[in-house]
């Protein structure tokens, strides 16, 4: 990695002060801008030695006059037409998706702007606890603090910037306030000029092209309203309520060193007689952030890290976004496909500039978001400061509308409106003090987690920046430290949010169970310690003890529910999440399994006769029947496997070959089974028995031998028969 000598840049930086009023130098300015070349697989400017001296005055001068005029004459006819026709994508909408939501209710209770619940990043930065904690001291004060937002295009006619710009000029014929400027060539004194502007010019006297998309027109509007959207009941709240915006219309750097001109000069010259003393003055800037092959040319460069420093050297604290091309910033510097060292970004002016600060971008969860650059540098050389709120971040559009963004772009003025915010509650402190309390704040959480970045190794969020995350309540608890007693300012940072885990508990009763204090956020936060509220603290309650968290349980007749939840012990309220804990019974062992069929406790071992490929029903029991068991405790085992099937905790088995299958029923140690005798056809049932009649007490008579048919007697009835019959031959031989 190549590194730069930051005496011999300054010095270098100084012998490049020229003045840029020659016709030469104004339209090489330009043509570099304009004219691009295929150059090393990508795309570059010119070289300036192509686009200098008499080559360019003879050959480019037609060419050139035509071109502003037509944009002269065209442009400004367009502009208005191109903003109010552009379409907000889906994905740039303010909704649950694009713009989730936040938990803190701390937060939500800030500021009564309509999205306030969305504006995470007012949350992650503690910006919310400077405006609780000094709102008298901030609605009283009177000193003002001005950023200049150099953006393409801002809506200053929206309703969440009224009130955020001073009067730089007035126009008579409109009866109108000029508020700001606008940076643009002009074909009749060749050469860029800044024009102050009103409000009613920003959808005309702008760069805007048909080719811009959404995004790219209302970049400006986005950034405006983060550092210092009004607190009211619509829209967003800006990191700083009270901070006087200048917008500085400016296409990319075309005419940056003039605007800078205009700002050390006249504007500075204004806002010194506006407040009778050094104006508080903050430069907002995000430019070259995106590209990946194409860097800006670096004599281009040079040139705006100049204009840093002059700002820097006049008092101003300049505020720039990372980069959006996940670079390692370093000094700057870094080698391109072909091994060549090609860039310096804008976003390393502190190589020159004392008063400067670059911002990386992170997310909700505080991981460094995928396209931001960073510094591995060490809190030493490292080029990126700290990193702030960049991802779906909520401000404004065209006037009554609002949308997400991502970027080193969003993350950049939360820094800027911080510092304003800070500037305010310390009017006394210079630009240095300012940045020094912002870096101050940071490093407090320079030792915290993060994903690694880009292939890197580090998993704290100082091995990516110079210290650690925007802060700004930390910043004010680091006051006395960086600006003495006397000066500096105390602050209570609260705990606003509190989750417990897990959600649900089950347990028995007698028994414990720790619970988990998983998020207490802000993570400078003075106190972190918790109470817990039981709803039942007869059935469960929590008891802790060098900082583990354990729930007690009493005893209950049946199951019973209990609601836990933690209250922070600092005061102020908040509340976690609330989890449910389920105290059981004491568990009631089973003693003894068995196997029932058909009703019938089966005997260990006992066999039971069916058919082959019909089916049978086990059912398992248990002694005693109220035993703490469950279904999934039975376990059944059929040797030789065959077909079966489970539900809850009984089996039906349909044998599908014949012979005998021995069945096990476990539950736990215990264990049960029986025999199935598997049949080709059902056993053939047994014949009924033939019923024999009761013995008759009276022998039966012996048969005549000339009598016929058997001897029974049934009744009184048969015996006189027979008496009858004996009777007869006596009679015959009397007769004869």
């Amino acid at each position: 990695m190549f590194s730069i000598n930051k005496k011999w840049y300054n010095n270098f930086a100084v012998k490049r002060e020229v003045k840029k009023n020659s016709f030469s130098e104004q339209l090489t300015s330009l043509m570099t801008l304009m004219l691009k070349i295929p150059f090393n697989g990508g795309t570059k400017t010119m070289p300036k030695t192509f686009l200098s001296g008499r080559f360019v005055k003879r050959n480019l001068f037609t060419c050139f006059v035509a071109i502003t005029a037509l944009i002269s004459v065209f442009g400004i006819a367009f502009a208005s037409s191109i903003i109010d026709g552009l379409e907000m994508p889906d994905y740039l909408q303010v909704n649950d998706t694009y713009a989730p939501r936040i938990t803190s209710d701390y937060t939500k209770t800030a500021a009564d702007d309509l999205y306030i619940d969305r504006q995470w990043g007012i949350d992650d930065s503690n910006l919310d606890v400077v405006w609780n904690a000094f709102d008298s001291r901030l609605s009283a004060s009177t000193e003002e603090v001005f950023v200049v937002v150099m953006e393409e295009v801002i809506a200053l006619d929206h309703e969440d910037l009224r009130g955020s710009f001073i009067r730089l000029g007035y126009d008579p014929e409109t009866d109108e306030d000029f508020i700001g400027a606008y940076v643009h060539y002009s074909d009749t004194e060749y050469r860029y000029i800044v024009e102050i502007i009103k409000a009613s010019d920003w959808k005309t006297k702008n760069d805007v092209s048909s080719t811009c998309g959404y995004d790219r027109a209302l970049h400006g509007s986005h950034v405006a309203g983060i550092v210092g959207a009004r607190h009211n009941d619509i829209g967003i709240a800006g990191c700083s309520s009270k901070v006087k915006i200048i917008p500085v219309f400016i296409y990319g750097n075309s005419g940056e060193t003039e605007a800078f001109d205009w700002i050390l000069g006249e504007l500075y010259d204004t806002l010194e007689e506006r407040t009778g003393r050094e104006p508080r003055m903050i430069i907002q800037r995000a430019f070259g952030t995106t590209g990946g092959g194409t860097p800006l040319d670096n004599f281009v460069v040079q040139d705006m890290l100049s204009d840093y420093k002059r700002a820097s050297d006049a008092g101003l604290l300049v505020v720039h976004g990372a980069g959006n091309i996940a670079a390692d910033l370093h000094d700057g510097i870094w080698e391109d496909a072909d091994g060549q060292l090609v860039t310096i970004m804008p976003a390393c002016g502190g190589i020159s500039a004392d008063n400067f600060l670059t911002a990386a971008a992170h997310d909700s969860n505080r991981n460094l978001a995928p396209f931001s650059s960073y510094s591995t540098a060490g809190p030493e050389d490292a080029q990126a400061h700290l990193s702030a709120p960049g991802m779906k971040i909520a401000s404004l559009g065209r006037p009554g509308e609002y949308w997400t963004a991502s970027g080193t772009s969003m993350a950049a003025p939360h820094v800027s409106g911080t510092a304003a915010l800070l500037w305010q509650l310390f009017p006394d402190a210079t630009a240095a003090e300012i940045k020094e309390l912002i870096i101050a704040g940071a490093n407090v959480s320079r030792n915290q987690k993060v994903a690694p970045h880009n292939g890197e190794s580090a998993t704290t969020i100082g091995g990516y920046v110079k210290t650690g995350f925007l802060d700004a309540a930390a910043s004010v608890k680091k006051s006395k430290e960086v600006l003495g007693d006397a000066r500096g300012l105390d602050i209570e940072i609260p705990v606003k949010e509190l989750v417990i885990t897990p959600s649900a508990y089950g347990i028995v009763e007698g028994d414990t169970a720790e619970i988990d204090v998983t998020t207490v956020l802000p993570y400078t936060a003075d106190n972190k310690d918790v109470t817990f509220t039981s709803s039942n603290t007869a059935v469960a309650s929590v008891t802790t003890s060098d900082g583990v968290h354990t729930i007690e349980t009493g005893s209950v007749d049946t199951d019973m529910e209990v609601e836990i939840y933690a209250t922070a012990a600092d005061g102020n309220g908040t509340v976690s999440n609330t989890v449910t804990v389920t105290v059981t019974n004491a568990p009631v062992p089973a003693t003894s399994v068995a196997i029932k069929h058909e009703g019938e406790t089966l005997s260990e071992n006992e066999t039971v006769d069916i058919q082959v490929n019909k089916s049978v029903t086990l059912e398992a029991t248990v002694e005693p029947a109220n035993a703490s068991v469950t279904d999934s405790d039975f376990v059944w085992d059929i040797d030789p496997n065959t077909f079966y099937t489970q539900s809850g905790r009984n089996i039906t088995v349909t044998p599908t070959t014949v012979g005998l299958y021995t069945v096990t029923l476990r539950e736990g140690s215990l264990v049960a089974t029986c025999r199935l005798n598997a049949r080709e056809t059902d056993p053939a049932p047994e014949p009924d028995p033939v019923p024999t009649p009761d013995p008759d007490p009276t022998p039966d008579p012996t048969p005549s031998e000339g009598g016929g048919g058997g001897g029974c007697s049934t009744g009184p009835a048969a015996g006189f028969a027979l008496i009858f019959l004996s009777l007869v031959p006596l009679l015959r031989g009397k007769n004869k």
